[in-house]
């Protein structure tokens, strides 16, 4: 059975709306009427590419970012390629990363969920 849904697994570290976090990852959207909703958030992704000059200090920054939201857990780094560029002195990378978030499902997939909840109960 599916662990019931209340308030308290949502959270924020610094009270702020856009600060939301669910079970730990952060949370995208309004926080739904849990009375009404039968299915939990789902997880999603945003899918990022960038090569990054690490010798530009902006650039360095966005990169430690990005190292930063791994460790935390809130992203997954699928490839990160420090190449040394002998012309400038300084490391480039290819880096490819995706922000981890949770948002509440949306129709087509709350529809499915349903479905697939109704095919298990005995008939």
């Amino acid at each position: 059975m599916a662990k019931e849904i209340t308030e308290d697994l949502f959270t924020s570290s610094t009270g702020e709306e856009n600060d939301l976090s669910f079970n730990g990852v952060p949370f995208r959207g309004r926080i739904p009427n849990l009375s009404k909703t039968d299915m939990p958030p789902v997880m999603d992704y945003d899918v990022h590419v960038d090569i990054l000059d690490l010798s530009d200090e902006e650039q360095k920054t966005k990169y430690e970012q990005i190292c930063q939201k791994f460790v935390q857990g809130k992203a997954f780094i699928w490839v990160d390629d420090r190449k040394w560029d002998a012309n400038s002195g300084n490391f480039k990378v290819f880096v490819r990363w995706a922000d981890v978030f949770m948002r509440m499902p949306n129709k087509a997939e709350l529809k499915k969920y349903r479905e697939t909840m109704m095919g298990l109960l005995p008939q």
